[in-house]
C-alpha cells in the first residue's frame, strides 16, 4: 500500500498487484463434438485506473492424445477474445489456461478443465 498526494488530500492505495485470470465454470463435462464455452469475462484487473484494458491469451495446456484441438485453437465470440469456444474432438481430458494482461503485468494462470465423453444412445 502506498500514499498518494492529489490536490493536498492524502489517500491510501493499494499497489497495483497485476490481473487476475478467471475462467467460468472452471469445471465442466461434455461430449465429442460439442461446443465448449470458457469465459473468462470474470476476470479482473487490481490497478486503480479502471480504464485499464485486459488482454486475453488462452491456450491448452493438456489434450488428450491424438487430439486436433490445439491446432484448430479457439474460436473468439467477443471482439477482446474474453469468451471463447472449442470443440473436443476426442474422449479425453481437457485443461484450457487463460493468462491475462494489463498492459503491463501479466497475472498467474489459471487452468479450467473438462472432461470430455462420447454420447452413449
Amino acid at each position: 500500500m502506498s500514499n498518494q498526494n492529489i490536490k493536498g488530500y492524502v489517500f491510501d492505495v493499494e499497489d497495483n498487484t497485476g490481473p487476475r485470470a478467471i475462467i467460468t465454470p472452471a469445471e465442466q463435462e461434455s461430449v465429442i463434438g460439442a461446443v465448449v464455452k470458457m469465459d473468462g469475462r470474470a476476470s479482473f484487473d487490481t490497478a486503480i485506473n479502471p480504464s485499464n484494458t485486459i488482454n486475453y491469451h488462452w491456450e491448452f495446456s493438456r489434450v488428450p492424445i491424438g487430439s486436433q484441438v490445439a491446432l484448430e485453437g479457439f474460436l473468439s465470440l467477443d471482439p477482446d477474445s474474453s469468451v471463447v469456444t472449442f470443440a473436443p474432438d476426442i474422449r479425453g481430458f481437457y485443461e484450457v489456461q487463460l493468462i491475462v494482461d494489463d498492459g503491463s503485468i501479466f497475472s498467474d494462470p489459471f487452468i479450467a478443465s473438462v472432461d470430455v465423453s462420447i454420447i452413449v444412445v
